[in-house]
């Protein structure tokens, strides 16, 4: 039988001395080594990540308190008299405009509406009670709204941090809730009436207390209402 001897080409001649010393890689406190299939190799740990990240959670806790988040979409705050929210739109939209009525909001770029919302509950129409701007954030919407949950659903006051943030355009409102009923506050569970998610405001301790308030005040004024003989 032959031998063939073409494989031996192939072969590489190296030092014998050389392959036999150890290769030491010396690693950081924030570095980790990763083994594999193909070797191994260095990465840095998540602890380092979330140590270079900054905690906006001071930034972000106003736009979201007592609020929900809807990803991609819009989030919102708000407190008895107002709410403050923010519509995410296109950075190639110039000519923006809001027109508002008692009931929803119409958004519109260059006179061609692009956006029709009708809000949960009523608001002041008149024009000064709302207010818009256009603001550009950076944003992490998954962070938000994990975030937006434990703060409004569990009552907790974690950090924030945005690993994933991009860059985002938004129209920031701001709007004065109606008050129907004098000294009976709405509380809105969402900010439009076709968003799907709803979140619990308040406890019920807090919600009894407002009720309470607000149904002995109008005790009061029934009571000092002057009768009428008949």
């Amino acid at each position: 039988m032959s031998i063939d001897y073409s494989k031996w080409d192939k072969i590489e001649v190296s030092d014998e001395e050389e392959s036999h010393k150890l290769n030491v890689v010396k690693l950081n406190p924030n570095q980790q080594v990763i083994l594999g299939k193909d070797g191994y190799k260095v990465k840095e740990s998540a602890d380092k990540k979330v140590n270079e990240l900054e905690d906006v959670s001071r930034e972000w806790h106003k736009r979201i308190l007592h609020g929900i988040v809807t990803v991609d979409s819009h989030f919102y705050s708000q407190d008895r008299y107002s709410v403050n929210f923010y519509i995410l739109v296109n950075f190639y939209y110039k000519k923006l405009n809001l027109k508002f009525n008692e009931t929803s909001v119409s958004l519109y770029d260059n006179e061609k509406e692009i956006m029709c919302k009708e809000f949960y509950s009523k608001i002041k129409k008149d024009e000064s009670f709302w207010n818009w701007e256009i603001v550009n954030l950076e944003i992490d919407w998954k962070s938000l709204k994990e975030y937006s949950n434990k703060v409004n659903s569990e009552k907790l006051k974690p950090k924030l941090y945005f690993e994933n943030k991009v860059k985002a355009k938004f129209i920031e409102v701001n709007v004065q809730k109606l008050v129907e009923i004098t000294d009976c506050f709405v509380w809105w569970p969402k900010l439009f009436k076709d968003d799907v998610e709803e979140i619990r405001i308040v406890d019920n301790s807090e919600f009894i207390k407002v009720w309470d308030e607000a149904h002995e005040k109008f005790r009061e004024k029934v009571s000092n209402h002057e009768k009428i003989p008949i």
